[in-house]
């Protein structure tokens, strides 16, 4: 498991953005503690610093603002626009209004889950609701569209087709050799942790922590006090003029200033600094992410027809997981038109799905 849980601790919302689950917490510390390969267990094993310790508390929500979470966009995109809602966003109710992405998508990136897709707005989002609306009152700014600060109309997760799927992952290449892949599906190892890819290799294809020494980082020095440097006033330079010499016979001659044209500079031109392309990755077809509340499972196995249908564009069970188990028939969490949906597929079971044979 890429997050366990650790006997006895609970994952419950905590901090300045209560920051919830597992997947969070280990997601959140691997980047808190980058200076240890198993770093997601920092807050793993002691959840509690999250309110215990400032520092730790108001980075989770830093964190956690700034981070995409594919297929949702961080909440730092929203508010700032950069998220640009897809067809796909609009058919689930994520949209903009007056052209500005509003409040209640971002309630849909905290807990979408739990607060959205219920038609009416619930009684966490009114008081989400509340509170921003207080907040615009105290800095005199004006309020937006009641519907922009709502999320009961959306759905209660972004679809895969968002504007926030993102290739912001790593997972096994299955193409061959011993490398790893950006995707856009929630894995352990996250494009935006520092040596992410080093533990992909390592944690996949050799024996975690063992395969991969972590080389020491120096330690930053701890200044306690401040170092006051005294300032130095140079002496004056004592100069003491020539007196001139003066024949009386010779008349006294002023020469001119000599005229002292400069050298040319000697340019050496800067080597052009080349910033490399991002390299294009065009993955090949991936076996579908094994959403973790994306999509409903039936409980049964597909069949060869339903495999087959529409000349098999429903089939996205290749390459399904050993432990993964057959697929099967589902379709995205909220859409009513449940196995008739345009998005119905077969696809890979979660690790944790139980299906009838």
């Amino acid at each position: 498991m890429n997050w366990p849980p650790q006997s006895g601790e609970q994952y419950y919302g905590r901090g300045p953005i209560q920051l919830s689950w597992n997947y969070n917490y280990g997601a959140f510390s691997n980047i808190l503690v980058e200076s240890e390969y198993n770093s997601k267990m920092y807050l793993l094993n002691d959840p509690d610093k999250v309110v215990k310790d400032g520092y730790v508390a108001f980075s989770s929500a830093l964190w956690f603002y700034m981070t995409p979470q594919s297929p949702k966009p961080s909440m730092h995109d929203v508010a700032t626009c950069y998220f640009e809602p897809s067809n796909g966003d609009n058919t689930a109710g994520i949209k903009k209004w007056n052209n500005l992405n509003g409040f209640g998508i971002t309630t849909n990136i905290i807990n979408g889950g739990i607060e959205c897709g219920t038609g009416g707005e619930s009684a966490s989002s009114q008081k989400r609701i509340s509170f921003y609306e207080a907040w615009l009152e105290d800095f005199g700014l004006p309020t937006e569209n009641d519907f922009s600060k709502m999320c009961g109309n959306m759905w209660n997760a972004f679809p895969s087709n968002s504007a926030g799927a993102a290739y912001g992952y790593w997972d096994r290449d299955w193409s061959g050799g011993k490398k790893c892949k950006a995707v856009n599906w929630m894995t352990g190892y996250s494009v935006y942790a520092p040596d992410d890819y080093k533990r992909c290799i390592c944690d996949i294809y050799g024996s975690g922590a063992a395969s991969c020494p972590t080389a020491e980082r120096a330690e930053i020095p701890v200044v306690t006090e401040p170092v006051i440097i005294e300032p130095v006033t140079p002496d004056e330079p004592v100069i003491t003029p020539e007196e001139p010499v003066v024949t009386p016979e010779e008349p006294v001659v002023t020469p001119e200033e000599p005229v002292v044209i400069p050298e040319e500079p000697v340019v050496t031109p800067e080597e052009p600094v080349v910033i490399p392309e991002e390299p294009v990755v065009t993955p090949e077809e991936p076996a579908e992410p094994i959403p973790e509340v994306d999509y409903v499972f039936h409980n049964k196995r597909c069949n060869n027809n339903q495999l087959n249908k529409f000349g098999g564009d429903w089939n996205q069970c290749d390459s399904c997981k050993p432990l993964t188990g057959p697929c099967s028939l589902s379709y995205p969490v909220g859409d009513a038109a449940k196995f008739s949906s345009g998005d119905a597929a077969c696809r890979c079971n979660p690790d944790t799905f139980k299906y009838s044979t």
